[in-house]
Protein backbone atom coordinates (compact mmCIF):
# COMPACT_ATOMS: atom_id res chain seq x y z
CA UNK A 1 0.00 0.00 0.00
CA UNK A 2 1.57 3.56 -0.79
CA UNK A 3 2.55 5.68 1.95
CA UNK A 4 -0.79 8.36 1.38
CA UNK A 5 -3.39 5.62 0.98
CA UNK A 6 -2.10 4.72 3.79
CA UNK A 7 -2.33 7.95 5.92
CA UNK A 8 -6.20 8.43 4.52
CA UNK A 9 -7.06 5.38 6.13
CA UNK A 10 -5.54 6.11 9.12
CA UNK A 11 -7.48 9.20 9.44
CA UNK A 12 -10.67 8.15 8.47
CA UNK A 13 -10.55 5.17 10.90
CA UNK A 14 -9.21 8.12 13.31
CA UNK A 15 -12.03 9.74 12.51
CA UNK A 16 -10.09 12.87 13.15
CA UNK A 17 -10.86 16.18 11.37
CA UNK A 18 -6.88 16.83 10.53
CA UNK A 19 -5.52 13.77 8.79
CA UNK A 20 -1.95 12.80 9.87
CA UNK A 21 0.69 14.88 8.30
CA UNK A 22 2.79 13.09 5.27
CA UNK A 23 6.32 11.64 6.00
CA UNK A 24 8.88 14.42 5.79
CA UNK A 25 11.54 14.30 2.76
CA UNK A 26 14.66 15.80 4.61
CA UNK A 27 15.85 11.70 6.30
CA UNK A 28 15.62 10.66 2.80
CA UNK A 29 18.17 11.67 0.95
CA UNK A 30 18.37 11.65 -3.20
CA UNK A 31 16.24 8.18 -3.58
CA UNK A 32 17.84 5.86 -5.57
CA UNK A 33 16.43 5.48 -9.35
CA UNK A 34 14.38 3.24 -8.52
CA UNK A 35 12.00 4.37 -6.22
CA UNK A 36 10.35 6.48 -8.39
CA UNK A 37 9.72 9.62 -6.08
CA UNK A 38 8.03 12.62 -6.95
CA UNK A 39 7.56 15.98 -4.95
CA UNK A 40 4.49 18.12 -5.28
CA UNK A 41 3.96 21.53 -4.81
CA UNK A 42 0.71 24.20 -4.92
CA UNK A 43 2.12 27.54 -6.34
CA UNK A 44 -0.39 29.77 -4.65
CA UNK A 45 -0.22 33.16 -4.74
CA UNK A 46 -1.09 36.21 -6.94
CA UNK A 47 -0.18 38.24 -9.77
CA UNK A 48 3.67 37.49 -9.13
CA UNK A 49 3.35 33.84 -8.90
CA UNK A 50 0.93 33.54 -11.51
CA UNK A 51 4.20 35.28 -14.08
CA UNK A 52 3.56 38.48 -15.74
CA UNK A 53 6.38 37.91 -17.84
CA UNK A 54 7.45 36.42 -21.26
CA UNK A 55 6.74 32.38 -21.58
CA UNK A 56 9.66 32.52 -24.48
CA UNK A 57 12.82 33.43 -22.27
CA UNK A 58 11.48 31.34 -19.31
CA UNK A 59 13.95 28.99 -17.83
CA UNK A 60 13.37 25.71 -19.53
CA UNK A 61 12.59 22.34 -17.59
CA UNK A 62 14.66 19.17 -18.50
CA UNK A 63 12.73 16.01 -20.25
CA UNK A 64 11.11 14.59 -16.95
CA UNK A 65 12.41 16.99 -14.09
CA UNK A 66 8.82 18.64 -13.85
CA UNK A 67 5.04 17.91 -14.50
CA UNK A 68 2.00 20.36 -14.34
CA UNK A 69 -0.87 18.31 -12.99
CA UNK A 70 -3.83 20.17 -14.83
CA UNK A 71 -6.68 19.77 -12.24
CA UNK A 72 -8.87 21.98 -14.62
CA UNK A 73 -7.91 21.82 -18.29
CA UNK A 74 -6.83 17.55 -17.87
CA UNK A 75 -9.22 15.09 -18.87
CA UNK A 76 -8.84 11.22 -18.99
CA UNK A 77 -8.45 11.22 -23.11
CA UNK A 78 -5.66 14.26 -23.27
CA UNK A 79 -4.49 13.25 -20.02
CA UNK A 80 -3.42 15.18 -16.60
CA UNK A 81 -0.17 15.00 -16.19
CA UNK A 82 1.94 17.59 -19.09
CA UNK A 83 5.74 18.41 -18.97
CA UNK A 84 6.09 21.77 -16.96
CA UNK A 85 6.72 24.59 -19.19
CA UNK A 86 5.55 28.73 -18.77
CA UNK A 87 3.21 30.03 -18.81
CA UNK A 88 2.79 27.69 -15.91
CA UNK A 89 -1.25 27.42 -14.86
CA UNK A 90 -2.51 29.09 -18.32
CA UNK A 91 -5.41 27.15 -18.63
CA UNK A 92 -6.50 26.08 -15.38
CA UNK A 93 -9.30 28.45 -14.88
CA UNK A 94 -12.91 27.96 -13.68
CA UNK A 95 -15.69 29.15 -11.86
CA UNK A 96 -13.98 28.79 -8.68
CA UNK A 97 -10.48 30.22 -9.51
CA UNK A 98 -9.56 32.23 -12.83
CA UNK A 99 -6.67 34.40 -13.52
CA UNK A 100 -8.52 34.79 -16.86
CA UNK A 101 -7.08 34.23 -20.12
CA UNK A 102 -3.54 34.60 -21.68
CA UNK A 103 -5.63 36.93 -24.42
CA UNK A 104 -6.47 39.33 -21.15
CA UNK A 105 -2.68 39.65 -20.66
CA UNK A 106 -2.54 36.72 -18.07
CA UNK A 107 -0.32 34.22 -17.21
CA UNK A 108 2.25 34.75 -19.58
CA UNK A 109 5.36 33.70 -18.11
CA UNK A 110 6.72 33.31 -14.56
CA UNK A 111 8.89 31.98 -12.44
CA UNK A 112 7.57 28.24 -11.62
CA UNK A 113 9.51 26.24 -13.77
CA UNK A 114 12.92 27.54 -12.99
CA UNK A 115 11.64 26.42 -9.60
CA UNK A 116 11.08 23.18 -10.74
CA UNK A 117 14.51 22.92 -12.65
CA UNK A 118 16.60 23.97 -9.80
CA UNK A 119 14.60 22.05 -7.60
CA UNK A 120 15.13 18.55 -9.83
CA UNK A 121 19.24 20.15 -10.17
CA UNK A 122 19.42 20.22 -6.57
CA UNK A 123 17.53 17.35 -4.87
CA UNK A 124 17.28 14.92 -8.21
CA UNK A 125 13.69 14.65 -7.62
CA UNK A 126 10.89 15.53 -10.09
CA UNK A 127 8.30 17.58 -9.11
CA UNK A 128 4.65 17.69 -10.13
CA UNK A 129 3.07 21.15 -9.54
CA UNK A 130 -0.15 22.82 -9.50
CA UNK A 131 -1.13 25.88 -10.33
CA UNK A 132 -3.42 27.96 -8.18
CA UNK A 133 -2.86 31.66 -8.56
CA UNK A 134 -4.86 35.11 -9.30
CA UNK A 135 -3.53 38.37 -9.80
CA UNK A 136 -4.92 40.85 -7.49
CA UNK A 137 -6.39 38.95 -4.69
CA UNK A 138 -6.18 39.70 -1.11
CA UNK A 139 -5.11 37.47 1.40
CA UNK A 140 -8.52 37.26 2.86
CA UNK A 141 -10.00 35.11 -0.32
CA UNK A 142 -7.54 32.31 0.18
CA UNK A 143 -8.93 31.84 3.29
CA UNK A 144 -10.17 28.12 4.53
CA UNK A 145 -13.89 28.25 3.66
CA UNK A 146 -13.45 30.48 0.67
CA UNK A 147 -14.13 29.27 -2.66
CA UNK A 148 -10.26 29.99 -4.17
CA UNK A 149 -9.32 27.71 -1.01
CA UNK A 150 -11.68 25.06 -1.32
CA UNK A 151 -10.65 24.86 -5.34
CA UNK A 152 -6.65 24.76 -4.62
CA UNK A 153 -7.22 21.79 -2.25
CA UNK A 154 -9.13 20.27 -4.44
CA UNK A 155 -7.19 20.44 -7.33
CA UNK A 156 -4.24 19.64 -4.76
CA UNK A 157 -6.10 16.65 -3.42
CA UNK A 158 -7.14 15.14 -7.17
CA UNK A 159 -3.69 15.33 -8.14
CA UNK A 160 -2.16 13.08 -5.20
CA UNK A 161 -4.87 10.80 -6.01
CA UNK A 162 -4.37 10.42 -9.39
CA UNK A 163 -0.40 9.81 -8.81
CA UNK A 164 -0.81 7.55 -6.38
CA UNK A 165 -3.51 5.71 -7.83
CA UNK A 166 -3.70 5.87 -11.48
CA UNK A 167 1.19 5.92 -12.01
CA UNK A 168 4.18 4.00 -11.06
CA UNK A 169 5.03 7.24 -9.25
CA UNK A 170 5.17 7.70 -5.30
CA UNK A 171 4.86 10.76 -3.51
CA UNK A 172 7.76 11.89 -1.31
CA UNK A 173 6.10 14.42 0.16
CA UNK A 174 3.83 17.71 -0.32
CA UNK A 175 4.67 21.32 0.32
CA UNK A 176 3.04 24.88 -0.50
CA UNK A 177 4.93 27.89 -2.59
CA UNK A 178 3.26 31.40 -1.86
CA UNK A 179 3.71 34.72 -3.33
CA UNK A 180 1.66 36.91 -2.22
CA UNK A 181 1.18 40.52 -0.55
CA UNK A 182 0.96 43.31 -2.57
CA UNK A 183 -2.54 43.73 -2.46
CA UNK A 184 -2.44 43.51 1.79
CA UNK A 185 0.29 46.32 2.90
CA UNK A 186 -0.96 47.17 6.23
CA UNK A 187 -2.83 44.25 6.99
CA UNK A 188 -1.87 43.27 10.71
CA UNK A 189 -3.65 40.26 10.75
CA UNK A 190 -1.81 39.18 7.99
CA UNK A 191 0.61 36.23 9.43
CA UNK A 192 -2.03 35.20 11.63
CA UNK A 193 -3.96 34.51 8.27
CA UNK A 194 -1.49 32.91 6.23
CA UNK A 195 -0.66 30.18 8.82
CA UNK A 196 -4.44 29.51 8.84
CA UNK A 197 -4.04 28.51 5.31
CA UNK A 198 -0.87 26.08 6.18
CA UNK A 199 -3.35 24.62 8.93
CA UNK A 200 -6.06 24.25 6.82
CA UNK A 201 -3.96 22.54 4.22
CA UNK A 202 -2.64 19.76 6.97
CA UNK A 203 -5.57 17.78 5.74
CA UNK A 204 -4.00 17.72 2.30
CA UNK A 205 -0.51 16.12 3.66
CA UNK A 206 0.83 19.81 3.28
CA UNK A 207 3.89 20.01 5.19
CA UNK A 208 5.76 23.35 4.71
CA UNK A 209 5.21 26.98 3.16
CA UNK A 210 7.98 28.84 1.53
CA UNK A 211 8.01 31.83 0.89
CA UNK A 212 8.94 34.10 -1.60
CA UNK A 213 8.69 38.06 -0.65
CA UNK A 214 6.43 40.07 -2.52
CA UNK A 215 6.95 43.24 -4.71
CA UNK A 216 7.56 46.07 -2.48
CA UNK A 217 7.52 48.93 -5.52
CA UNK A 218 3.61 49.36 -5.76
CA UNK A 219 3.35 50.48 -1.76
CA UNK A 220 5.81 51.57 0.79
CA UNK A 221 3.89 49.64 3.44
CA UNK A 222 4.22 46.16 1.04
CA UNK A 223 8.24 45.97 2.20
CA UNK A 224 6.63 45.91 5.95
CA UNK A 225 4.72 43.41 4.89
CA UNK A 226 7.26 41.75 3.35
CA UNK A 227 9.33 41.92 6.90
CA UNK A 228 6.40 40.13 8.90
CA UNK A 229 6.83 37.08 6.41
CA UNK A 230 10.40 37.24 6.75
CA UNK A 231 10.26 37.00 10.67
CA UNK A 232 7.14 34.37 9.99
CA UNK A 233 9.57 32.02 8.49
CA UNK A 234 11.95 32.87 11.57
CA UNK A 235 9.81 32.11 14.36
CA UNK A 236 7.91 28.99 12.75
CA UNK A 237 9.31 25.53 11.86
CA UNK A 238 7.29 25.57 8.76
CA UNK A 239 7.24 28.87 6.95
CA UNK A 240 10.48 29.01 5.03
CA UNK A 241 11.70 31.64 3.28
CA UNK A 242 12.50 30.86 -0.11
CA UNK A 243 13.47 33.45 -2.25
CA UNK A 244 14.21 37.73 -1.32
CA UNK A 245 15.04 37.89 -5.17
CA UNK A 246 12.19 40.48 -5.57
CA UNK A 247 14.17 42.83 -3.65
CA UNK A 248 16.94 45.40 -4.71
CA UNK A 249 15.67 44.82 -8.16
CA UNK A 250 16.91 47.97 -11.02
CA UNK A 251 14.25 49.60 -12.30
CA UNK A 252 14.82 48.70 -15.79
CA UNK A 253 13.81 45.15 -14.98
CA UNK A 254 10.69 46.16 -13.13
CA UNK A 255 7.33 46.91 -14.75
CA UNK A 256 5.18 47.61 -11.06
CA UNK A 257 4.42 45.85 -9.18
CA UNK A 258 5.60 42.70 -11.61
CA UNK A 259 8.97 41.99 -13.35
CA UNK A 260 10.49 40.68 -16.10
CA UNK A 261 11.70 37.13 -17.37
CA UNK A 262 14.77 37.64 -16.10
CA UNK A 263 13.90 38.22 -12.91
CA UNK A 264 11.21 35.96 -12.62
CA UNK A 265 13.68 33.69 -13.77
CA UNK A 266 16.01 34.67 -10.63
CA UNK A 267 13.53 34.74 -8.21
CA UNK A 268 12.01 31.32 -9.21
CA UNK A 269 15.61 29.43 -9.10
CA UNK A 270 16.60 30.98 -6.15
CA UNK A 271 13.49 29.82 -4.70
CA UNK A 272 13.64 26.29 -5.94
CA UNK A 273 17.13 25.69 -4.89
CA UNK A 274 16.92 27.09 -1.58
CA UNK A 275 13.66 24.38 -1.02
CA UNK A 276 15.44 21.31 -2.37
CA UNK A 277 18.07 22.11 0.52
CA UNK A 278 15.46 23.05 3.17
CA UNK A 279 13.92 19.57 2.37
CA UNK A 280 17.01 17.47 2.18
CA UNK A 281 18.88 19.03 4.96
CA UNK A 282 16.02 20.71 7.15
CA UNK A 283 18.52 23.74 7.45
CA UNK A 284 16.88 26.97 6.60
CA UNK A 285 18.58 28.82 3.95
CA UNK A 286 20.19 31.96 3.92
CA UNK A 287 18.73 34.17 1.26
CA UNK A 288 19.75 37.27 -0.40
CA UNK A 289 18.28 40.16 -2.38
CA UNK A 290 19.06 40.71 -6.31
CA UNK A 291 22.22 41.59 -7.77
CA UNK A 292 22.14 42.94 -11.09
CA UNK A 293 23.61 40.69 -13.81
CA UNK A 294 21.88 37.88 -12.09
CA UNK A 295 19.29 37.27 -14.57
CA UNK A 296 22.10 37.94 -17.35
CA UNK A 297 24.21 35.28 -15.65
CA UNK A 298 21.01 32.32 -15.46
CA UNK A 299 20.06 33.30 -19.08
CA UNK A 300 23.41 32.88 -20.29
CA UNK A 301 23.34 29.54 -18.62
CA UNK A 302 20.29 27.92 -20.39
CA UNK A 303 21.02 29.72 -23.70
CA UNK A 304 17.99 32.52 -23.15
CA UNK A 305 18.04 35.81 -24.96
CA UNK A 306 16.19 38.31 -22.76
CA UNK A 307 14.63 41.04 -24.00
CA UNK A 308 15.49 43.15 -21.05
CA UNK A 309 18.46 43.11 -19.12
CA UNK A 310 20.54 45.28 -16.41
Amino acid sequence: MKKFAFFRAAAVLAACACALPAAGCSDKGVPAEDENYVDVFIFMGQSNMAGRGDAAEAVPCGEGHAYEFRAVSGSDGEGWLFPLAEPFGANENNDALSDGTNADGKKTGGMTSAFCEAYYQSAGVPVIGVSASVGGTAIAQWLPGTDYFNESKRRLDECVEYIEGKTDMSVRCINMVWCQGESDAGNSEYTVQLKSILEGLRSSFVEHCFIITPSEYDSPLTAALADSQIALCDEEEDFVLASLKFRNVPEVLRDDPHFYQGVYNVAGWDAGTHAAQFIQSGTKPQCSPFVAGEEKELAERFGITLSVTS
